[in-house]
C-alpha cells in the first residue's frame, strides 16, 4: 500500500508581540526547527520555509552579507537566531492588515510607516512594541506580513539592509 503524502499542519496562534504563530524572533535554527515536521530551504542558507495549509512561514537568519554589516557583538547576538518572520497566511494579521488587502484600502494605518523601496516591493515598518511590524507590498497588495527584530531595525539606514537581505 502507498501512504498519502504528509499535510501541512493548520496554521495556529496569531502575531503577538515577537510572536508569528508558532516561532518567535531571537531563538535558535535548531528550536524553530523542533517546531514544525516539514521544512524546505529552497538553497537559501539564511532562511528557512515552514510548511503551513495554505501558505506558509518564512524564518530569516542573517546572511553573511549583513553580518558584514553588523559590530561583532551584533553578529555574536543573532548568530543563528531568527531575525525576520513573513507569511502570506490569511490566518494571521498585523494591526488588522491581512496578507492580500489592497494597499490602497489600508493608506490611513500606514500613515506613520516607514516606507522603503527595496526592488519591485515596497516594504512598510511599523514600530511597535516588542518587535516593529513588516508589510511587504507588491503590484498593490500586501503580499507578506511579519516582524523583524528591533536591533536590527534601529535607524533607516539599518532597516533597509536587513530587508535588502530578504528581498
Amino acid at each position: 500500500s502507498v501512504s498519502a503524502p504528509a499535510r501541512c499542519p493548520a496554521a495556529t496562534g496569531r502575531l503577538s508581540g515577537a510572536t508569528l504563530g508558532r516561532l518567535h524572533l531571537g531563538e535558535t535554527r535548531g528550536s524553530a526547527r523542533r517546531r514544525f515536521r516539514r521544512v524546505r530551504t529552497r538553497h537559501l542558507h539564511f532562511m528557512d520555509f515552514f510548511c503551513l495549509a495554505g501558505d506558509g512561514i518564512r524564518a530569516g537568519y542573517t546572511s553573511p552579507k549583513l553580518s558584514r554589516r553588523l559590530s561583532a557583538r551584533q553578529r555574536q547576538r543573532v548568530r543563528n537566531r531568527v531575525v525576520l518572520l513573513l507569511t502570506a497566511n490569511r490566518h494571521y494579521a498585523l494591526n488588522g492588515i491581512r496578507p492580500g488587502t489592497r494597499a490602497r484600502s489600508i493608506q490611513r494605518k500606514l500613515h506613520h510607516a516607514q516606507r522603503y523601496q527595496v526592488g519591485r516591493n515596497t516594504w512598510y515598518v511599523l514600530r511597535r512594541r516588542a518587535a516593529p511590524g513588516v508589510l511587504k507590498v507588491a503590484r498593490g497588495r500586501v503580499q507578506e506580513i511579519g516582524i523583524a527584530d528591533r536591533h536590527l531595525t534601529t535607524t533607516p539606514r539599518a532597516t533597509r539592509r536587513l530587508l535588502a537581505s530578504f528581498a
